[in-house]
């Protein structure tokens, strides 16, 4: 299979795990702690490579992607299921991962 994955937190989210993870106050997003929320997703999809490999799948990484706007949205394409997963911090703030994941057919040809 192979998807796409996006990793979404509301601005106030944001700063408070960029916070978390610095230790020191921070309260504006800047080119600087951005590149963190790419880390995190490195760090996730790591883990469910790692996982997932152990389990017989190929997984690999792509190297992720940042946008960041006001009222950003996600578009997949209309006919694939997204997956959301909503998480809550400590403040019950939410964040999500939103997952499209593909089925790809077997394309080998086996020569007789």
């Amino acid at each position: 299979f192979q998807g796409t994955a996006a990793l979404c937190f509301p601005k106030a989210v944001f700063l408070r795990l960029i916070q978390g993870l610095l230790g020191e106050t921070v309260s504006e997003i800047t080119q600087d702690n951005q590149d963190a929320a790419a880390e995190i997703l490195n760090i996730i999809f790591n883990r469910v490579k790692t996982e997932l490999n152990k389990s017989g799948h190929e997984l690999q990484m792509a190297i992720p992607s940042v946008l960041r706007g006001q009222q950003m949205q996600s578009h997949f394409p209309q006919n694939k299921g997204v997956h959301v997963l909503i998480f809550h911090t400590e403040q019950k703030e939410p964040f999500y991962l939103e997952l499209l994941i593909e089925s790809r057919q077997n394309t080998e040809v086996s020569s007789s």
